[in-house]
């Protein structure tokens, strides 16, 4: 059932982290089928441990390769696709530090048998658990940064989550780490090129809502991974706070041009901070502290990937 399906990982710097993500594909119904592309952007060293990563796992059929440019996932992406054979018809992405469910991928294919209109499919994302945040939920509607539906994109630019979807339902993006698209879709789209550095996703939120634009969506919750955030090239969290911010903007003026949403992106932009300045996370200031940088940035257009899209 998945000969026409193909997987494509871009990784960097993280053979520990790919180890798992490869092991647990092997182990999930119908992966030897699979035709995987594993595009490498690493260092020499980190290069070579991911070769005998992938030298590990004989029963897949992964074709390495190391990426000749400047490493970037959505740059990366785009070249594991054109590298594929023509006889792919599906391409699942996954996040190098994952480790999926057995039926994952049998569930993604069924999902997309079963509607053959749809342009992609998301899983379901389950995260490490941490203990429930104080319920703020009509605070969050209030300032625009969650509504009632799951999957959707808000004016904002702030989207609301997959996972509280019970069945199969559509969707107006996707994460970039547990999705499946129709190849088809790449006759009309790529991950933008430009879209580089550290990164909350927003780069697969931009792909995903474009494709959106002429293709339905749907996620499948049924088809479950599990999320093991690397230590490997994460910023810090004033870092990750300020860049969050800017790839927002940046998603906002590419894709919801006008001053509906630029007033209400600002509108959810207070409320963030807000609700940094009333939280009782540990890293509560350095995430303020980044905030409020990224609102510099913003302001003043300095952030490079604001300067890709005109003013």
């Amino acid at each position: 059932m998945l000969d026409i399906h193909a997987l494509v990982l871009a990784t960097r710097n993280r053979p520990a982290d790919v180890a798992r993500t490869l092991r647990s594909v092997a182990c999930a119904e119908g992966a030897e089928a699979l035709h995987i592309v594993l595009v490498d952007g690493s260092d020499p060293n980190e290069a070579r441990a991911t070769q005998r990563v992938v030298d590990d796992v004989p029963e897949l059929h992964v074709d390495y390769h190391t990426f000749p440019g400047d490493p970037a996932a959505s740059r990366q992406r785009n070249y594991g696709v054109a590298v594929l054979p023509p006889s792919m018809r599906v391409v699942h992405f996954l996040d190098d530090d994952v480790k999926v469910h057995p039926q994952y991928f049998v569930h993604l294919a069924d999902a997309l048998r079963q509607h053959p209109k749809a342009g992609g499919v998301a899983g379901r994302v389950c995260e490490p658990e941490r203990p429930p945040p104080p319920d703020m939920s009509w605070i969050r509607r209030f300032f625009l940064l969650d509504g009632d539906t799951p999957g959707t994109v808000l004016s904002s630019g702030r989207t609301t989550p997959l996972h509280r979807a019970g069945r199969v339902a559509p969707v107006q993006w996707m994460p970039g780490g547990a999705c499946a698209y129709r190849r088809a879709v790449f006759n009309t789209h790529r991950f933008d090129a430009e879209a580089e550095g550290p990164s909350p996703r927003i780069e697969d939120l931009d792909f995903s809502y474009r494709v959106g634009q002429s293709w339905p969506l749907l996620v499948q919750p049924k088809a479950r991974l599990n999320h093991y955030p690397s230590s490997v090239n994460r910023a810090r969290a004033d870092t990750y706070a300020t860049e969050r911010l800017a790839w927002r903007a940046w998603f906002v003026q590419k894709n919801l041009p006008g001053p509906v949403h630029t007033a209400a992106f600002w509108w959810a932009t207070l409320g963030e901070a807000l609700a940094m300045a009333a939280s009782s996370h540990p890293d509560k200031w350095r995430h303020l502290r980044g905030h409020l940088r990224g609102i510099q940035h913003v302001c003043a257009r300095s952030h490079p990937l604001l300067r890709t899209i005109g003013s």
